[in-house]
């Protein structure tokens, strides 16, 4: 049977909107099988803005649903789950407080028809670094309050392009109606590429040399996994000429662009190849994937600019050198340190680990941005604790929180990698340079915790 497993406990904060969760809170799912939780941690902020502005002359913000909407909110803050099963757990929790029929479907119905805007600013607070987590809960209330950063553009772009390819089309060619200066670069004469991401561009960039322009449409520093371009970012890839995606479920926003811009006629180059579309999608961290690519890279850069060919031949063969010789010193880098064990926050680094026959003891977030529940944070200490293990390394585009606070737990220490580097990362602008970063940091941190 379903269930709230404890008490809400808030405060209030300044803003006179925000309120912090100030002891653990959650609610169990009735299903067929084990029961499944949602665990709302210390430190949430909460505004109870389930209910659509809307209809707050008539339903207050907070009610007899109050706890039911801080679960929705938190799902919808975390988004592991569908929008409409969010939706879902909201009317049956609602159901489990007793809220009479009338409130409990009107609340249900105004959140299926108007809740996508909260779901989507939420999608764009997270991609930009906003935290509604916090990890010191404020002891005043005249605490500061972390500021949520503004969603007005993107929900306006979200109106435009729910999904459907051609809404994506129609957004598109406002952009080319409204855009009377030229994107930045584009007078330079040369064709342009867009690439999906800032590893993708920078190894077509090694490849494609001078003669082109490419753009990457996934900002630096920005995930890509719950990317939505703007049309300040599309604007820039109304001339591409190709488009270049990872593939394997990574960026299908970039499809829906190509085939926005392009229509069915688009020339779209994928990094996966058909038989790695069962692979961790990080596939330009994965050498082998890599270098495969190389020569269809190589072979779409001949079909647009055949009288340079012989350039891209001889730099598509000269990386191909460049990456048996980072294997061949990633290898020796790593043995002394391959028998001490670690954990990894997100699955991105563990193929190449697993190349080097590293001791990976546990990948603590196995789906994007769906932090670990307590349960699994528990059973890793109990690995991690058993395997000796000190080092947990995480990444620079996702919430380090739970790698800290196992980190803790064990008296161990979180390390970052990078698996997207980007032009403004020093030391990782190339896909040669971000794979050599990340190698050094394991070896270093590997290093010391085995001390």
């Amino acid at each position: 049977m379903s269930r709230f497993k404890r008490i809400l406990v808030v405060s209030p904060l300044p803003d006179g909107k925000t309120w912090v969760i100030r002891e653990p809170f959650g609610y169990d799912i009735e299903t067929t099988g084990d029961p499944e939780s949602v665990e709302v941690p210390v430190g949430f902020l909460t505004d109870f803005a389930t209910i659509p502005r809307l209809f707050w002359f008539v339903l207050p913000k907070w009610g007899k649903y109050g706890n039911a909407a801080v679960i929705h909110d938190f799902i919808y803050w975390m988004q592991d789950r569908s929008r409409s099963e969010a939706d879902k757990i909201f009317l049956e929790a609602m159901g489990v407080l007793k809220v009479g029929g009338l409130v409990k479907y009107t609340i249900y119905y105004a959140v299926r028809a108007f809740g996508w805007t909260a779901w989507y600013r939420n999608r764009c607070d997270r991609a930009e670094g906003v935290e509604r987590v916090i990890d010191a809960v404020p002891e005043s209330v005249t605490a500061p309050v972390p500021k949520r950063k503004g969603a007005l553009r993107h929900l306006a772009l979200r109106t435009f392009s729910r999904t459907h390819s051609g809404a994506w089309l129609f957004l598109s060619t406002m952009v080319l109606i409204t855009s009377c200066a030229s994107p930045d670069g584009e007078r330079d004469g040369r064709p342009l590429i867009a690439a999906s991401m800032p590893p993708v561009a920078a190894l077509i960039e090694t490849v494609a040399g001078e003669g082109f322009r490419v753009v990457s449409l996934l900002p630096p520093g920005r995930s890509p996994h719950d990317h939505e371009p703007t049309p300040a970012e599309l604007k820039k890839l109304r001339t591409a000429v190709f488009f270049v995606r990872v593939g394997g479920g990574l960026d299908l926003w970039m499809e829906r662009v190509a085939l926005g811009l392009g229509g069915d006629q688009v020339s779209l180059l994928t990094l996966a190849g058909p038989g790695d579309q069962e692979l961790d999608p990080h596939l330009w961290l994965d050498l082998e994937v890599v270098g495969e690519f190389l020569p269809r890279l190589r072979d779409r850069l001949i079909e647009v600019d055949p009288e340079g060919g012989d350039g891209y031949r001889v730099r598509t063969q000269t990386m191909v050198q460049n990456l048996q010789q980072l294997d061949a010193w990633a290898r020796n880098l790593l043995a002394p340190v391959s028998s001490t064990p670690f954990a990894l926050m997100h699955p991105a680094f563990a193929g190449l680990v697993n190349r080097y026959d590293m001791n990976l003891v546990a990948v603590l977030e196995k789906h994007p941005h769906r932090e670990p529940s307590a349960q699994a944070l528990a059973d890793a200490t109990r690995r991690l604790e058993a395997a000796g293990a000190r080092i947990i390394f995480a990444e620079s585009q996702i919430s380090q929180r739970p790698a800290r606070t196992l980190a803790h737990d064990i008296g161990g220490k979180v390390a970052i990698l990078d698996p997207l580097g980007g032009p403004e990362r020093t030391g990782r602008e190339t896909c040669i340079d971000l794979l050599r970063w990340n190698v050094n940091q394991l070896a270093e941190n590997l290093n010391a915790g085995s001390d």
